[in-house]
């Protein structure tokens, strides 16, 4: 077991309840809290219950935290699956209950009251909310409550509703912060400005709120793609490359060519339904009604966003054949199975940087990184306007591009849905 996962932080507990009133603002109402002794009590036995393997496997899981007056209640925003009787809290109990779970959908009830803290059973919660934090969706549901995800052992983080509270990453307490890795920017405005001269444009919603969203669900084709690969539990690379600057036969392999422009396309198609849709809504609010037009456009906006997201789904799928995924800032798919051909250029400084644009970096030694990390450096080295996005096996993502006669390196990149900066 790594360092700092031995010992639960009971100094978690405290974060949580300092930050629990002062996520959001305006006319949101916190959901309850339990007690700080509560909190650390229900944090510890999480922490614990995923530090042990079972069959060689490390639970992990979801809990969502409500007060036991509130688990009959209808409009709690989830499915409840009541034990008729309810269990003590405890780390064996969880760890026999984690595998009725699905970290995507589902999670282990607590009640709290007076008394004390029970497992009360099992919530489903259904997929929207994570599906929209990995960019896959722009609408979501999640019950007002206290929720924990424990991914593995040693990360634990808590949320309130949808927004992140505090985290626990091997020993180290992370506070709630907005936290958008936005190193791609320089590689993809290129294609993004190609792309948008196929949109149409709204004729009654303001520029501002779809401008805005344009570029939002362009970056996070990128994003979703990425974190579909973390999810899959395989690992991968994506390389995203300027059309002036896709990589040649030099310094690529690839085994796989595919040509394909049905992720760029689907793309188009979602862009200009959800456009449509928009100004359905905003004529609407302006006093002009017209339901049937709605309706068409709420149901071609399904219809297209349901096709991006199984483009989205089959390209993350690639990264399961050895080899990269290539696409390029327009989103078009050159190929997968893509070997990195590669080495570092003369002299080339790599530094591993804590902000994303590279303001702040420390010299590192190629050697320190595994192979997918070292085909990652090496390209970027080579190839001007490439960013190369390396997924670990456990999860973890990395961003590899240059900047200024430089390779960076960002480890442990949070790639969220920019809708969602506090998931």
């Amino acid at each position: 077991m790594a360092s700092g996962q031995n010992k639960f932080p009971k100094h978690l507990a405290n974060e949580v309840i300092e930050h629990w009133e002062h996520i959001v603002s305006g006319e949101y109402v916190t959901p309850p809290c339990p007690s700080i002794s509560q909190l650390r009590e229900i944090l510890e036995v999480a922490y614990l219950a995923a530090c042990a393997p079972e069959e060689g496997r490390f639970p992990s899981f979801n809990l969502v935290v409500v007060p036991t007056a509130s688990l009959d209640d209808q409009n709690i925003g989830m499915t409840v699956y009541r034990l008729s009787e309810p269990r003590r809290l405890s780390v064996a109990e969880l760890r026999r209950l984690a595998p009725a779970t699905d970290l995507k959908k589902s999670a282990v009830l607590i009640g709290w009251d007076e008394d004390g803290v029970v497992v009360a059973g099992i919530s489903d919660l259904g997929t929207s909310w994570h599906r929209a934090r990995m960019g896959l969706s722009y609408s979501y549901s999640v019950p007002s409550a206290l929720i924990i995800q424990i991914d593995r052992p040693g990360r634990l983080k808590v949320y309130q509703g949808p927004y992140a509270v505090a985290g626990l990453v091997d020993g180290d307490l992370v506070a709630s912060r907005i936290e958008l890795s936005l190193f791609m920017h320089s590689t993809i405005r290129s294609g993004f400005d190609r792309l948008v001269e196929e949109f149409s444009v709204p004729q009654y919603e303001h520029p501002k709120d779809f401008e805005g969203f344009w570029w939002i669900a362009f970056y996070n084709i990128f994003a979703s793609i990425t974190n579909t690969i973390s999810a899959s539990g395989h690992g991968g690379t994506l390389i995203v490359a300027a059309d002036e600057h896709v990589p040649n036969s030099s310094d690529l392999r690839i085994k796989y060519p595919v040509e394909s422009m049905e992720l760029r396309s689907a793309f188009i198609d979602f862009i200009n339904a959800r456009n449509v849709t928009a100004d359905c809504w905003t004529r609407i609010e302006l006093g002009h009604d017209d339901v049937e037009q709605d309706f068409r456009a709420e149901l071609a906006l399904l219809d297209a966003t349901n096709r991006l997201v199984e483009a989205i789904r089959l390209i993350a799928q690639f990264a399961g054949c050895d080899g990269a995924i290539l696409i390029t800032s327009d989103l078009r798919v050159i190929g997968f199975g893509v070997e990195i051909r590669s080495e570092l250029a003369a002299e080339c400084i790599v530094e591993e940087v804590t902000s994303d644009y590279g303001e702040e970096g420390e010299i590192c030694d190629i050697e320190q990184f595994g192979m997918r990390h070292r085909s990652a450096i090496k390209l970027s080295s080579r190839v001007p306007g490439v960013c190369v996005l390396a997924v670990s096996q456990d999860g973890p993502i990395s961003g590899v591009w240059s900047k200024e006669g430089k390779v960076l390196i960002k480890k442990g990149a949070n790639l969220p849905n920019m809708n969602l900066p506090f998931s």
